[in-house]
Parts: C-alpha cells; structure tokens; sequence
C-alpha cells in the first residue's frame, strides 16, 4: 500500500513537472525581447541621382520577438546583451496587421523628413539644390482603442476648420485642447468628416505627412522595399543625404548612428541602443552616434565603441567632421 502511494505521489510530481515544462515551454507571455543584429549601409536605403554617397555611414537595427515562452524569457534574461520587457501598451492592444502597419508607416515618415531636412540644409550651401513639399497632415500612428473610428494610417488634414499649414501648430492644438473636434480625415484616398470627443487620458501618436513634389537632384528610396520598419535610422538617412548633396567625400571610416529625425532637426529617442550598441561593436566599428537624451543610459558601454551624444542634426555633422575625421 505504501509502495502504491509513493508511486502515485511520484506520477502526480512527475505530471506537475511536464505540465509545468510544457507551459513554460509553449505557452506565449505578455513579453518581448529585443536583441542585436546587423548594421546596414544607409546608401542601400536611399539614393541621390549623380550622386557618390559614402557606404560608411551606417544605420543598425534590432531583433523584437514578442510574446515569447516563459523558458525563453528565462534565457535572455541570464544575457546582458539582451532586453526582456512586458509587451508595449501599443503592442498588447492592436492587432498584428496594426504593428506591423505602424512600422511601415514610421519608415515612411522618417525617409520623408529626413528627405526635407537634407535638402534644406544643403540649399544653404548650393541653392542649386532645391526641394518643394507640401503639409498634408498627421498621419496616425496610434490611437486608444475606444477611438477605433479613426484607424492606424488614416490621415487627419484639418482639425475645426482652421486651415492649419504647419506641423507644430496643428499637432499642439490637438493635444492641448479636449472636447469635440471635427476632423477631416483621409482614407484610402477618400476624404471623410468624423467627430471625436476627446478626454484627458486620450492616448494618441501623430507624425508628420507630407507631399514631396519636386527635389533637385532627383531621389529614389529603394528602402521601401525592404523588410526593415521603424523611425530610428532617420538621423543617418539625413546625414547620408546631406553629405552627398553636398559632394562632402571625406568619410573614410565607419559611423553607425541611431535617432529619428523631428520636424525641428532635433534628434529622438528610439529604443533598443544597448542592444544596437552591442551590435556595432561585434562589427568591429569604432563610432557611433546617440541621441543625446539617451547618452547616459549608454555612457557606461563607451569602453566597447566611442560613443558622441548628438541633440540636433547640426551637432550630428559638427561631430562627424570635426571630431570623428579629425
């Protein structure tokens, strides 16, 4: 009787262990990891007709698996190199197609503004170099849920009939004003009229939309078809544009840089920098450029790669030629 009991005590631990194992195993949690990977010449990204731009200039993404197994999160956390963390608010409430739009729509932005800022920069140098855009509004990246009568890529044109022309002006008086708005909207190439109430604890993330009619010299994006999404490279989309606009051939060596690139020439956070830092330097490259709010987060790793914390594009092309290349 005792033999049976221990038997039936040791099936009972034993079933306890596999379902555990199992769970651990297969089960999906309500966490991420993001990982190193591969920088990536930002000259295959976008090309400068008559233009030579530098292979030097790099951007450097990551590797995101969401919803990953207990025993995996296990793992990764045990590897500094690696950043485990619950799922983004965004994440956990839209759909796949939702994320995955979002990044296409982020890249987008990026390679517009970064696009504009260039050329406008150079035009200072060349005034034979020119570009021409127009505002067409702001583009949804996100929204809360209960507003879901505007979808993810819809484009607000106008908000209460005000006609806005900038970027700033339109964006500050949506997020500072609550009530109801009446909102032009484009969709699919369809302009609607919808009307929200919004509250205080609204959550909504816009960026910039714009029509580029005209650029001299002439551009093309072979970025876009590529699988790689987000806003991140948009401070070396920028630097690379610019410094072939300008026949700027000096850079011989390589620079990997992070940041997305605002409406203002300001430098914004992106995630994932240690684990872009890590990346970089399994490649052996020597510099590389931050966004300057993220600069302690990283200083610590600077025994690895020499890291230049940069505000503004301006800074970032102050550094490249007159620190890195001196």
């Amino acid at each position: 009787m005792k033999q049976t009991s221990k038997l039936k005590t040791l099936f009972h631990s034993v079933i306890f262990a596999y379902i555990y194992l199992m769970i651990a195993l297969v089960i999906p949690t309500n966490y991420s990891v993001t990982a190193p990977n591969k920088s990536r010449s930002t000259n295959t990204m976008v090309s400068i007709e008559g233009k030579n731009q530098t292979p030097h200039l790099k951007s450097v993404s990551v590797l995101t698996m969401s919803r990953i197994t207990g025993f995996a999160r296990m793992l990764y956390e045990m590897n500094p190199q690696f950043e485990v963390e619950p799922l983004q608010y965004a994440e956990s409430v839209l759909s796949p197609y939702e994320n995955h739009l979002r990044g296409i729509i982020q890249k987008e932005a990026s390679f517009e503004q970064s696009l504009i800022t260039a050329y406008t920069f150079a035009h200072e140098t060349n005034a034979s170099i020119t570009i021409d855009y127009d505002l067409i509004g702001m583009i949804i990246d996100f929204r809360s849920p209960e507003y879901n009568t505007l979808k993810i890529g819809d484009i607000i044109t106008d908000i209460d009939d005000n006609n806005f022309t900038d970027y700033e002006t339109m964006g500050m008086y949506f997020i500072l004003n609550e009530g109801d708005f009446k909102l032009d909207v484009l969709r699919d190439d369809k302009h609607l009229e919808i009307t929200i109430n919004k509250t205080n604890d609204a959550i909504f993330r816009f960026y910039p939309k714009y029509q580029i009619n005209q650029a001299s010299p002439q551009y093309s994006l072979p970025g876009m078809d590529t699988n790689l999404t987000g806003p991140s490279a948009g401070m070396m989309y920028t630097l690379s544009i610019y410094f072939a606009l300008i026949d700027y051939d000096a850079i011989n060596v390589d620079i990997v840089g992070t940041g997305t690139i605002r409406y203002n020439h300001e430098i914004g956070p992106i995630g994932g920098l240690v684990q872009k830092i890590y990346g970089a330097q399994k490649e052996g490259i020597k510099h590389f450029l931050v966004p300057a709010v993220h600069y302690d987060e990283v200083k610590n790793l600077s025994h690895l790669i020499n890291i230049y914390p940069v505000a503004t594009i301006e800074e970032a092309i102050e550094v490249i030629t007159n620190e890195i290349l001196n």
